[in-house]
């Protein structure tokens, strides 16, 4: 904000907004939403009409303004700055962004400005000659082009010093004329092979990376030699294509991921940094997508543990939740990881469920003299549910969500394993979804921090370092509980086959003999599943992605279930009995004391729930409430107590509902 201190942060309960329905509901139908993307765009890329152009001049008005002040949106997910057509091709839409910016502040609202990552060469190179040269170059030396057939819209690279300097002078404008909140980047991760970028930067970055990354003696044990190898880029062919990799167990394509993967870091890193130098209180974004059922740092140069604390939030673009057929599509994953990763994650707001969604699974991150990321400020929708959420935001901010059996996706085993990896682990957390199990989603990152957590799930981590094998070992002698699957712990952190000692011969006593089998490690327990049954099996001829099918629980879901049940110690928090398309989430309000257990219904037929509660050491009592803001409800329910828990049934929501206790 311009002032240093603003009226109102986000997140704060006092921001005003229209509390009768009625009077609600025609505002809404006057209000239109900013966009991000220039009309000029629209008609380059042809999807413009006369209805959007017409939108366009209510847009950034001062009357649109006034009814996002009178809604709530207090702040909008985001308006139009830079696409990548040029500073001065675009000086038009920029004087519109600082322009507006000043209306939405003298309303006490908030600007969120985008910051497209492409460059369109027909007008970008005659404004900026030398950008030429700053295109990511393929391996067949042609130019690295968007996709959708946008072939005139090139990638910068990320490496190039002129590019990241006159990404600066875009920054320089939205923080020091539009006076942003907050930054979004968009377009910046990066593409499948054989369009990463060869350019002369990006090999020298690869080259640096592994001489920060390994000393001598390492370069040694790695490659065999005691130097530093002078490393080029993959070259892929009819013989070798990139679609056909199962494990990477060459050091060449490892290191040739890993560059990708930092090089990414490093400009998140950058670009956060220079923000910060000017002002702190700015949200910055990143736009890499979710967790699905492909390599992504492979194929994208993403990994969700690398990026943690690189920046504030990233977004989900546009899907579709549903559940049919015994087939669940969320992005769960992608919410159920920023609590690791400390990233809020920007969703629409075009439906009950969506802000449900993005209230209920969301991490909550708090940036000082901004507010509280994750909260309703870009909420349109005027519904029963939607003001529940406005009204009980407190309720959700800097509270403990129960994650207490976590998926760990261990970098060496997601990054270095294109297809059987990804095959059994997105099947596996699909049976833990939908059997409604207390799950988060852990990383490398997150080693230090596993007493948080009740069991942990090695799902097919087949490559997994000495260094994990430790703290799950101090982790069990603890109390906690393991499972792994397959060939987990098969192969070390650089893909190097443990031989003649497997992995898991430290738990087992003897390596596994593909049969299930349950060790008791100290006060804890490791339960071994030799396969998991999928529906969906890698095919080479293209690139592998979980889909359709890949999207039920394994088959042998019962012995799954039967392993958590051996590998639990420590009893979980709760326990849900639920129609499969039920997706629960519990948060502490008050530690001990006072617990919400959410429930989102992705399309599943409304049957009864019960739901078991564990209470909590020196509680013996507990009062419930069962509130369904789409039907009106919000009442005390009975309770059934028993020594060392107590339990509840309700009716399944159509959309969303909570059972709210208390412990006494």
């Amino acid at each position: 904000m311009p002032t240093k201190n603003p009226k109102y942060l986000r997140g704060d309960p006092k921001i005003p907004y229209e509390k009768n329905m009625v009077k609600a509901r025609k505002l809404a139908e006057k209000y239109v939403r900013t966009s991000h993307e220039p009309i000029y765009f629209h008609k380059i890329r042809g999807s413009w009409t006369k209805e959007l152009a017409d939108s366009y001049k209510i847009m950034f008005s001062a009357s649109n303004a006034k009814v996002m002040q009178e809604l709530g949106i207090h702040l909008r997910q985001r308006i139009h700055f830079f696409k990548g057509f040029g500073i001065d091709f675009e000086k038009t839409g920029i004087e519109t962004a600082i322009r507006f910016s000043k209306l939405l502040h003298k309303n006490n609202l908030m600007t969120s400005v985008y910051i497209g990552g492409t460059m369109f060469t027909q007008y970008f190179y005659k404004e900026v000659p030398e950008a030429k040269e700053w295109a990511r170059k393929c391996q067949d030396g042609q130019k690295c082009t968007y996709s959708s057939f946008q072939l005139a819209r090139y990638f910068p690279c990320l490496n190039n010093p002129e590019y990241v300097k006159y990404t600066y002078r875009v920054l320089d404008i939205a923080i020091d004329q539009v006076e942003t909140d907050e930054i979004f980047f968009d377009n910046q991760i990066l593409r499948h092979e054989p369009r990463s970028c060869r350019c002369e930067y990006c090999i020298q970055h690869l080259n640096d990376m592994i001489r920060k990354k390994y000393t001598l003696d390492e370069c040694e044990e790695r490659y065999g030699v005691r130097e530093y190898p002078n490393a080029t880029a993959p070259q892929w062919s009819q013989a070798n294509k990139p679609w056909r990799l199962d494990a990477i167990k060459e050091t060449h394509i490892q290191d040739w991921v890993d560059h990708r993967v930092s090089m990414l870091k490093e400009f998140y890193d950058t670009m956060k940094a220079y923000i910060y130098s000017k002002r702190k209180n700015i949200a910055v974004g990143m736009n890499i997508k979710g967790i699905h059922g492909n390599n992504r740092g492979f194929d994208n140069g993403v990994d969700h543990g690398v990026v943690t604390d690189a920046f504030d939030f990233s977004c989900i673009d546009g899907y579709s939740p549903s559940y049919k057929d015994g087939v669940l599509k969320s992005e769960i994953r992608f919410f159920k990881a920023a609590h690791s990763n400390h990233m809020a994650i920007e969703s629409d707001f075009s439906t009950d469920f969506k802000c449900a969604e993005n209230q209920v699974f969301n991490y909550k991150k708090f940036i000082p003299g901004h507010g509280w990321l994750g909260d309703m400020g870009d909420c349109p929708l005027v519904s029963r549910t939607a003001y529940y959420f406005r009204e009980n935001q407190q309720r959700l901010m800097d509270k403990e969500h129960i994650h207490e059996v976590a998926i760990l996706r261990s970098y060496p085993s997601v990054n270095y394993n294109c297809a059987t990896v990804h095959e059994n682990l997105i099947p596996l957390e699909q049976t833990l979804i939908m059997n409604h199990v207390p799950f988060g989603i852990i990383f490398d990152e997150n080693i230090k921090q596993l007493d948080r957590h009740k069991v942990i799930v090695l799902g097919e981590q087949q490559a997994l370092s000495d260094k994990w094998l430790d703290a799950l070992e101090k982790f069990m002698k603890k109390g906690g509980g393991v499972i792994a699957t397959g060939n987990t712990a098969k192969f070390n952190h650089w893909y190097r086959e443990r031989k003649p000692t497997h992995g898991l011969t430290r738990f087992l006593g003897h390596a596994p003999r593909g049969e299930y089998e349950v060790a008791k490690i100290g006060k804890g327990k490791f339960v071994y599943i030799p396969k998991l049954d999928v529906h969906m099996k890698w095919d080479i001829s293209d690139w592998y992605a979980i889909h359709g099918d890949g999207y039920r629980p394994v088959k042998n879901e019962m012995e799954v279930l039967k392993a958590l049940k051996e590998a639990t110690v420590i009893p979980l928090s709760y326990e849900l009995s639920a129609p499969k398309g039920i997706i629960p989430e519990g948060i502490w309000v008050k530690k001990d004391k006072e617990l919400d257990v959410h429930f989102l219904n992705n399309g599943d037929d409304e049957l009864d729930m019960y739901l078991k509660v564990a209470l909590p050491k020196g509680k013996k009592k507990a009062t419930a409430k069962y509130v369904n803001p789409d039907r009106g409800i919000n009442e005390s329910i009975d309770v059934a107590i028993g020594k060392t828990f107590v339990s509840v049934k309700v009716d399944a929501p159509e959309t969303y509902s909570c059972v709210q206790i208390k412990f006494t």
